[in-house]
């Protein structure tokens, strides 16, 4: 199965830090028998609030394939991890990134008079949340 990653590491990682935890994610998710498609760094992050006394993050997305038997034990095993301050993992329906997705699912713009009004996507429900703390 396609999954999703929304990856938050503590900020009292450096550059070189952040690669590590990335690649021991990745290392993990190749125990278990997956592979990691892509990897999108966010960049340092201000939370909305504060988290376990912390302010901000780095944030990264992950999209990779895994069994669907796989998925609890690499939470388990990431929820060790005190390079990963949280994570959110969520099924990737569509196989592929989600920008890609809604790319290629864009039709061309209609006329705007032509143009009705669209209910809102829902959005996939989260598989699990892993907080270290």
């Amino acid at each position: 199965m396609d999954y999703e990653a929304l990856i938050i590491l503590p900020v009292t990682l450096d550059n070189e830090g952040t690669d590590k935890a990335i690649q021991g994610i990745r290392d993990e998710i190749g125990r278990f028998g997956g592979s990691v498609a892509r990897v999108d760094m966010l960049g340092k992050r201000t939370f909305a609030r504060p988290m376990k006394k912390h302010s901000t993050g780095f944030y990264a997305r992950m999209w990779f394939e895994l069994g669907g038997e796989s998925i609890a034990p690499l939470l388990a095993r990431l929820k060790l991890n005190d390079d990963v301050f949280r994570l959110q993992v969520l099924r990737n329906e569509g196989g592929a990134p989600v920008e890609e997705v809604e790319e290629a699912a864009a039709p061309e713009a209609p006329a705007p008079e032509a143009a009705a009004p669209k209910a809102p996507a829902a959005k996939p429900e989260p598989i699990a949340e892993v907080s270290n703390g």
